[in-house]
């Protein structure tokens, strides 16, 4: 399950911001920015009878080569509008929210 919850997200990511998304640290293409990178950051399960309950943490790192915090409060944006479509397609994911930025 846990696959499938990174691997439906990576590519919601990437069709959202239309950009490629890595699990790795080092940058595929020096003139690829703003580049990144998704990574299981908790993951904590509790199991009841026939229910297995989830809940994941993922940290998307955003490096950009703006000299300001617009092109990253842009894709931001964009990601937090897609989450309800992102549930929807999802039905095995509850809820999502953003924790930090």
């Amino acid at each position: 399950m846990l696959k499938a919850v990174k691997d439906n997200f990576r590519t919601h990511i990437q069709t959202v911001l239309d950009k490629n998304v890595y699990d790795v640290g080092a940058y595929h293409d020096e003139n690829e920015f703003p580049y990144l990178k998704l990574r299981l950051n908790h993951l904590r399960a509790s199991h009841a009878k026939d229910t297995v309950i989830m809940n994941v943490i993922f940290t998307l790192d955003l490096f950009s080569k703006y000299t300001g915090e617009q092109e990253i409060i842009e894709m931001v944006d964009d990601l937090i509008n897609s989450l309800p479509e992102f549930i929807q397609a999802n039905s095995f994911i509850t809820y999502c929210y953003l924790s930090r930025l």
